[in-house]
């Protein structure tokens, strides 16, 4: 244990002279309450995994992101969340996230190769 303030050493030391090694454990903060209750995730998980965007509100969405998600819980739940706490939930409901791509439909394999022969001819010119 390196880099330990003063005050917390004998902080260690006093609870030790108090209860013994029971004094030593050392309880972890709970940290903030969250703000999205059981229901509500399971409202969440449901909604992003059965619908899309367009099909709760958002015109000409069809793909969720983080900042649709966010607007989405501020209207369903009328709670503000950052970015980063949408992200956080999301990680924790164990859903993860990338961002939209497109899917290209099968390629001609005639005009594929036809390109390939033209390009590397289109290389070679000066």
């Amino acid at each position: 244990m390196e880099n330990i303030e003063e005050h917390t050493v004998s902080i260690y030391i006093k609870n030790y002279k108090a209860k013994r090694l029971d004094g030593l454990n050392i309880a972890h903060g709970g940290g903030a309450s969250k703000k999205i209750n059981e229901e509500q995730e399971k409202i969440i998980v449901e909604t992003i995994t059965t619908k899309t965007p367009e099909d709760v509100g958002f015109k000409s969405k069809k793909n969720w992101t983080i900042e649709l998600i966010r607007q989405w819980v501020i209207k369903e739940f009328n709670i503000a969340m950052s970015h980063r706490g949408i992200a956080y939930v999301l990680h924790r409901l164990n859903l993860s996230y990338t961002r939209p791509t497109y899917v290209l439909a099968k390629a001609d394999k005639e005009k594929q190769e036809k390109f390939k022969n033209d390009f590397e001819v289109l290389k070679k010119m000066p």
